[in-house]
């Protein structure tokens, strides 16, 4: 391209305001035979056009480059402004910690739960006596897996699932009233080994009310799946014959709806808490009682993408299970901390 291609090129493109820049980049190509020259002055991007004497040889393009000089600079600058305040607005509205914005979560750990309570049976009308988690030899927590993941699929909305669970055994030596379980009737002193599992899958959408850079708050509805599998096995005198040995199996999945609660707040571009709070109220077809549960993490970012976090789960449950000639009643409470690694994308 000639300088008086390059001339016409920059008298065009400083006519349109919204091809400024070409100005610039125009100009700089040219500038040997336009005679102009420009400098970046401090931090702020000033943009000025200063005219020398020598090779300028149109002067339709010296007034052009005189009287635009100003205009185009401050064109550049509003613009520059523009970006900065958008860039501004931005960093105000966003997340200061990445656990508040990650579409995908992921946490990895273990948990060490302990189970407390009772289960007792009511048979045609005549209740038997309770057996506590301390009477099976089962009332010391131990270590199983932990797995969390949260999708954010919109900015106000996300939907969690987490794995936890309980697998103890234990065992007794001890004089027993009554000891009734499944076909077992037994009484007298009795040799009782107890296996018992509870697994907790917990499926949750939630929807955030409240959301800044720093916390959100929100509501939600969910479900609780619990698997129970109790196996006992008994040694001594069971339906009237001593010296007898039997072992019984009571293996339940029990869906239960809940409403919940949850929340999220930075303290740091680091540090994080977060918990919810879940309940459920349920009389249906064969199920009744009730369901508490709490969980809060504390979590501590190394980089944007992955951290290690603290936990602690309790749930509180009262369940009757309606079968066809007895009834079963669980009066239980999990709890035990959470520790764990987390990966967010």
């Amino acid at each position: 391209m000639s300088c008086e291609a390059g001339a016409w090129a920059v008298k065009r493109a400083a006519a349109q305001t919204s091809r400024a820049v070409m100005l610039i980049l125009i100009g700089k190509r040219y500038h040997s035979c336009a005679g102009v020259r420009y400098e970046q002055v401090s931090r702020y991007l000033n943009v000025l056009f200063v005219t020398q004497s020598g090779r300028m040889r149109s002067r339709d393009l010296q007034a052009l480059y005189i009287h635009r000089s100003y205009q185009v600079r401050n064109q550049l600058l509003g613009l520059l402004f523009g970006i900065i305040l958008s860039g501004a607005v931005h960093a105000a509205g966003g997340a200061i910690n990445p656990i508040l914005d990650d579409r995908f979560t992921f946490r990895l750990g273990a948990t060490y739960m302990d189970a407390e309570g009772t289960f007792s049976s009511t048979i045609k009308g005549e209740p038997t006596d309770k057996l506590s988690t301390d009477d099976l030899g089962i009332d010391d927590g131990n270590t199983t897996p932990y797995f969390g993941f949260r999708w954010r699929f919109a900015d106000r909305w996300r939907l969690s699932f987490n794995y936890f669970g309980l697998d103890n055994d234990g065992g007794v030596r001890q004089d027993f009233d009554e000891l009734i379980f499944g076909d077992i009737n037994a009484k007298g002193f009795l040799a009782v080994d107890t296996s018992f599992k509870t697994d907790f899958y917990v499926t949750q959408v939630g929807y955030s009310i409240f959301k800044n850079e720093r916390a959100e708050l929100g509501v939600g509805a969910g479900l609780h799946i619990v698997d129970f599998n109790t196996r006992l096995k008994v040694s001594g005198e069971i339906n009237g014959i001593g010296g007898s040995k039997k072992s019984d199996t009571a293996d339940l999945t029990v869906p239960l709806p809940n409403v919940l609660g949850f929340g999220t707040y930075a303290f740091t571009p680091r540090l994080s808490l977060d918990g919810s709070i879940g309940w459920f109220g349920l009389d249906y077809n064969d199920y009744s009682g009730n369901l508490v549960s709490l969980s809060a993490n504390l979590e501590y970012r190394l980089t944007d993408h992955f951290g290690i976090g603290v936990g602690y789960n309790y749930i509180d449950m009262n369940l009757d299970i309606e079968q066809s000639n007895r009834t079963d009643k669980y009066d239980l409470e999990y709890q035990g901390p959470v520790l764990y690694v987390s990966a967010g994308f």
